[in-house]
This record gives C-alpha cells, sequence and structure tokens, in this order.
C-alpha cells in the first residue's frame, strides 16, 4: 500500500536521486528529467512505465501536468492553477485553484508564463509593511497584531482600492481604482 502522506500530496517535491539526477516527487509519483531536455524548459517522464503514462513539463519552476481530471494544471510555487475554461488559442488565462479565495492568476502564451499576477510581501525603504499585486502597491494601512491585515492603495490617498488578508492570504479585494 502506498504512503498516505505521498497520495495527498499536492505539490510537487523537487529532489535528486541517489545517482544526483533530479527528480520530481508528485504523490506516489516520482518524475525523471529527460536527458535531451536543456534550458529553461525541460520534460520528464513517470517511471512507472506501465501504470503511468503521464508527462510533466517544467518552465522556470512552473510544473505543467495534468489533473486526475485530466485538466491542464500549472503547479508554481505554492500556488496551483486551473486553466479558465473560456481560454482558447494560444493565449490562455489560468485562475488559483482556491478562487474565489486566493486572488492569484497566470496568463501564458504557447505554454510560457508572460504574466503573473502573485501577492509579495515586502518591506519599504522605511521599514513599513508593503503588498505588490501587479502592477498596483499597498500599504498596510492599519497594522494590527493578529493575523488580518488591511491594505490602502498607496498611489494616491484618495484611491479607494483595499486588499484584505488573513495569514498572509488575500480574502478581499476591491479592484476599483480612481488613477
Amino acid at each position: 500500500m502506498p504512503n498516505p502522506i505521498l497520495v495527498k500530496a499536492k505539490q510537487p517535491v523537487f529532489t535528486v536521486s541517489n545517482r544526483g539526477k533530479p527528480v520530481i516527487v508528485l504523490g506516489p509519483y516520482r518524475y525523471n528529467r529527460c536527458s535531451r531536455s536543456t534550458g529553461t524548459r525541460a520534460r520528464w517522464t513517470c517511471v512507472k512505465k506501465g501504470d503511468c503514462k503521464v508527462a510533466l513539463f517544467t518552465y522556470n519552476g512552473a510544473v505543467f501536468c495534468l489533473s486526475r481530471f485530466g485538466k491542464p494544471v500549472i503547479q508554481l510555487g505554492r500556488y496551483r492553477y486551473n486553466k479558465y475554461h473560456r481560454s482558447a488559442g494560444p493565449r490562455a488565462r489560468w485562475t488559483c485553484a482556491r478562487y474565489p479565495v486566493c486572488k492569484a492568476s497566470l496568463m501564458t502564451v504557447e505554454d510560457e508564463i508572460v504574466l503573473h499576477k502573485e501577492p509579495v510581501f515586502g518591506v519599504s525603504r522605511y521599514g513599513k509593511p508593503v503588498l505588490q499585486l501587479g502592477r498596483y502597491r499597498y500599504n498596510n494601512s492599519y497594522p494590527r497584531s493578529g493575523p488580518r491585515a488591511r491594505w490602502k492603495c498607496a498611489r494616491y490617498p484618495a484611491c479607494p482600492a483595499y486588499i484584505t488578508t488573513v495569514d498572509n492570504e488575500i480574502i478581499v479585494h476591491n479592484k476599483n481604482h480612481t488613477h
């Protein structure tokens, strides 16, 4: 019987084999990098030849694979993205698998990530916490000691756009910028 911890794993684990070769472990399956893969794009094949026929593709650390229902999925960092159902042609939009709770999104053109909207938490030059989401920057307008935080658009004081986070996860996002 397979290890139940590995079966429930949804994030790929990048590791090294006993011989020093790169390996990806995703759930109960293990993938080896194809020897012909060079550069930032790589193809990975399943070690279990008869049982697993799925191949993974990585591009700059993003893992392109299929869900258990056969739908395309991108795993990038701690976020998992599903392809938007109306995307067609070489350009595709991807939304976070935990949508509407998570507002992160991706845009790909011919399987290359061209736009990545993920919240980036940082510190300003004055040591204050800031949040960057896409091209907009937000300041922590109401500092609290708990897990909840409210972020106001940093561009103009009168801009009504704001973000509310709990443990660095976006739960409310008002996108009504006036600039």
